[in-house]
């Protein structure tokens, strides 16, 4: 008798009556697909956004025989590495982006792209709509939504680390911005609970049930561990016990850490996630939730941002006790504060890198989450001074093979820069347009039609 596939829904409402949602697995696919290949696992998309540009000097790659910008030197304005197009596999790593070498094979870096959409900060609501002005069209992430949500839970997820002032980049469409989740233990509540919108008093009382929840869920395993084959067994496995493991990391570290409960502190002290020390923690939290949302395949579409336009967080954590924005607008004569922003630039690296290292440890048909995961890293300008061209564009992530990976990409320039002005390059929308044609999305333009020239082909190799 022909195998059958496993119905998703059926799963979920399959294990003793409970709502638990369960992870993407291979039983879940068609046999085959229409042109008698094996199926492929549901693509996921990722936007990490930084703010106030960056250091572009320690920044962009160098190809073979280059020299490496002096760490002890003062950047220029108007920088870029070169004018004339460049593709290069062995391309080395500037110290900010030093990070993620261990992930080259992975990664596209794309040099040579303004910025599509406002001027200076104004450019912070534009960076993933490509339009100018606040909430005035749909999003990268949210075109991508439409397309590849399926039938998750959520269709996107929008989480922050100190986004305080709330301007949205994100957009379901017109005047209908996504704002930001800033709070690890709302995501976790809102995302992981069985309620939506969470209910504080039924929380409380699903946070005292969770355990007899999972552990029920986990005994109607031995059932369906019989109609799944040994992939599968081990993901289930993985995924109950990583459940448990995020949310004892909640519950636990009392004394300002991440608690289960919203922390009961000192007037004037505000809740942990808004004080800059904690920043790692909310970060690490962030990530750590949104990965295994999407091994849970509860979306497949997200984006992180840290910070936001105009915002002057402080990272103490790696010595950096000025405010970013405060940092981007100091003459090229502070040496100090731009070793900061390169300092800045190193620790957003670090963190896409760990996520990086989060997806690649979750098994998902005969590879890994990553595999089919793409995952965007933006700033709104090039530096905190409000440039905007040249602006940095950083993917992970081939779109199961639809992007040619490996590569640093040095995308030509109409001349030398003059006045501290940059010459005419491609827009950033054609990058985002790329990014959305690979997602299986029929559309030729995105963001302001006057900002889009179309596809980057070089990307594809």
């Amino acid at each position: 008798m022909k195998s059958r596939s496993l119905s998703r829904r059926s799963l979920l409402t399959g294990l003793a009556g409970t709502s638990i949602a369960l992870p993407w697995l291979e039983a879940m696919l068609p046999i085959k697909s229409a042109h008698g290949q094996a199926a492929k696992p549901p693509l996921r998309f990722v936007a990490f956004i930084t703010t106030d540009g960056v250091f572009p000097q320690r920044f962009w790659p160098r190809l073979p025989g280059e020299a490496m910008y002096p760490l002890d030197k003062n950047p220029t304005s108007g920088f870029f590495s070169g004018t004339q197009a460049a593709d290069s596999t062995d391309y080395l790593f500037a110290p900010s982006l030093e990070p993620l070498s261990r992930h080259r094979k992975d990664l596209l870096i794309v040099e040579g792209l303004d910025s599509s959409g406002g001027p200076g900060h104004d450019q912070w609501p534009s960076v993933l709509t490509g339009r100018t002005g606040r909430n005035t069209g749909i999003s990268l992430d949210q075109a991508i939504a439409n397309h590849i949500a399926g039938d998750t839970k959520f269709k996107s997820l929008n989480l922050g680390v100190r986004t305080d002032n709330g301007i949205p980049f994100s957009c379901y469409d017109v005047d209908q911005p996504a704002l930001q989740e800033n709070d690890p233990q709302a995501v976790f509540d809102r995302v992981f609970a069985e309620v939506s919108p969470p209910d504080p008093t039924v929380i409380e009382r699903l946070r005292a049930e969770r355990k007899s929840v999972l552990d029920s869920a986990l005994a109607d395993i031995g059932d369906l561990q019989k109609r799944v084959g040994a992939a599968d067994r081990a993901k289930l496995q993985n995924y109950f016990d990583s459940i448990r493991e995020v949310e004892g990391r909640l519950t636990s570290a009392a004394g300002g850490g991440l608690s289960c409960a919203r922390p009961v502190l000192e007037p004037g002290q505000g809740e942990w996630w808004r004080n800059d020390d904690n920043i790692p923690k909310a970060m690490n939290a962030q990530f750590d939730m949104l990965a295994m949302a999407f091994a849970c395949d509860l979306t497949r579409v997200a984006t992180l941002s840290f910070g936001n336009n105009n915002c002057d967080v402080t990272l103490p954590a790696i010595g950096v006790k000025t405010g970013f924005h405060t940092l981007g607008h100091e003459p090229d004569s502070n040496f100090a504060a731009w070793d900061d922003v390169g300092k800045l630039d190193v620790w957003n690296a670090e963190q896409l890198a760990a996520f990086l290292d989060r997806l690649k440890a979750i098994p998902e048909g005969d590879g890994t989450v990553f595999d089919s995961t793409v995952v965007v890293w933006l700033n709104e300008m090039t530096r905190g001074d409000h440039d905007t061209g040249n602006i940095m564009h950083v993917m992970a992530g081939s779109a199961q093979g639809y992007f040619k990976t490996g590569r640093y990409v040095r995308l030509p320039r109409g001349g030398e820069p003059t006045h501290g002005q940059y010459p005419k390059g491609r827009w950033s929308n054609d990058f985002k347009l790329s990014v959305l044609q690979s997602m299986g999305v029929q559309a030729t333009t995105f963001g302001d039609p006057a900002q889009c020239n179309g596809p980057l082909d070089v990307l594809r190799g």
